[in-house]
């Protein structure tokens, strides 16, 4: 099972400032609601930037992206 996480737990995956990972993600138009950021919209970062070192893909296998995204494959 996946949990929530926030904004600043995935910056920190990437081992960046949370200001940087909103900036990269403006750039390539992905839009995330406010609050705690479900599996889906975490795959869809992920997908977008790479899976970081420590996270596995094979969890988010079978989670679909959020309905909508620019990033549906």
């Amino acid at each position: 099972m996946i949990l929530p996480k926030t904004r600043k737990q995935i910056a920190y995956e990437y081992g960046v400032n949370p200001v940087t990972l909103r900036r990269r993600l403006e750039k390539m138009k992905i839009e995330l609601p406010s609050g705690d950021l479900f599996p889906a919209y975490q795959k869809l970062i992920y997908r977008a930037l790479g899976y970081p070192p420590g996270v596995d893909a094979l969890p988010y296998l079978s989670i679909p992206l959020p309905e909508g995204s620019i990033n549906e494959k």
